[in-house]
């Protein structure tokens, strides 16, 4: 229940003493169980008696860590690590849902808190330390993502992630995104590693793809695919292709689609494949 407060302005005496006093009702009726702090240069009097407020501002605050978005924990015996989000304003777009590249964040944030909760990280970017120790990095080679439904500024999402392997050298992980309050799976996600020794192989960021901007617009991106064929060095220059069409069939994802995506990243100079894609588009009056 709140309980109406008041404050006094701070008075200088005609002795050159300064005193301010605060009075609130205790959350009483009729203003019963008044209570008046009263300072007087520094000294503290709570309805006329000597106060120590030293001891009582150095308790710790004690908060329920299912209600904090900083750390994750592990659940289902230690195999599952869970963390949940908050949407921000600045991570939703114009009609205040969240894009693909926050669910991308989100998803690599909770991967890297999964490596640091679980004492294996080193200093490298979610390496663990004997893949420091050997120059050894991790490389994305394929990333599918498919999304049901957005979430909305102000949403609370919460995130499972676990990891397997995935052939010889590489490994795997999951993702699962549920709406917190209703429990319900709004996103799922996976992706394989493997791994590359940092000085001998460099990365350059993929480029945006060349999506229409009424698609970008009017649709909503509910699954993707990338399939990584090359690499491509530091100031290479790359192409993007993208065809697009309408889909009439019942969609391989999760999910149904009203429009379906085919994209190409490559070399500009002889046309070697980066990166082939798949895409499926939702209208967003469907939603």
């Amino acid at each position: 229940m709140h309980r109406p407060c008041f404050f006094g302005n701070p008075e200088k005496t005609k002795s050159g003493i300064l005193s301010v006093e605060s009075c609130d009702n205790g959350g009483g009726r009729g203003g019963r169980n008044i209570r008046c702090a009263n300072a007087v240069n520094g000294a503290v009097k709570i309805n006329g008696k000597a106060a120590d407020v030293r001891s009582s501002a150095a308790q710790p605050v004690t908060v329920d860590s299912d209600d904090t978005f900083s750390l994750g924990k592990f659940v289902e015996g230690r195999l599952v690590y869970r963390q949940r989000f908050v949407i921000r304003s600045y991570e939703i777009g114009p009609d205040r849902t969240a894009t693909m590249e926050t669910l991308m964040n989100l998803l690599q944030e909770t991967a890297l808190n999964h490596v640091m909760s679980s004492g294996l990280a080193g200093d490298g970017f979610g390496a663990t330390r004997q893949m420091s120790f050997r120059k050894l990095i991790w490389v994305v080679t394929r990333i599918n993502i498919q999304v049901d439904k957005y979430s909305q500024w102000g949403d609370v999402v919460e995130i499972d992630t676990w990891v397997a392997s995935s052939g010889k050298n590489g490994m795997r992980r999951d993702w699962i995104i549920r709406d917190c309050r209703t429990k319900k799976m709004i996103a799922r996600a996976t992706n394989n590693w493997v791994m590359m020794n940092r000085e001998t192989r460099r990365l350059s960021k993929i480029p945006e793809e060349s999506v229409p901007l009424n698609v970008l617009v009017e649709y909503h991106l509910t699954s993707m695919t990338l399939d990584y064929r090359h690499e491509c060095r530091q100031s290479q220059l790359l192409e993007s292709l993208t065809t697009m069409s309408s889909t009439g069939m019942p969609s391989p994802s999760l999910f149904s689609a009203d429009l379906q995506s085919t994209h190409l990243i490559r070399q500009q100079d002889d046309k070697a494949e980066i990166v082939r894609a798949r895409a499926e588009w939702r209208c967003k009056e469907h939603h």
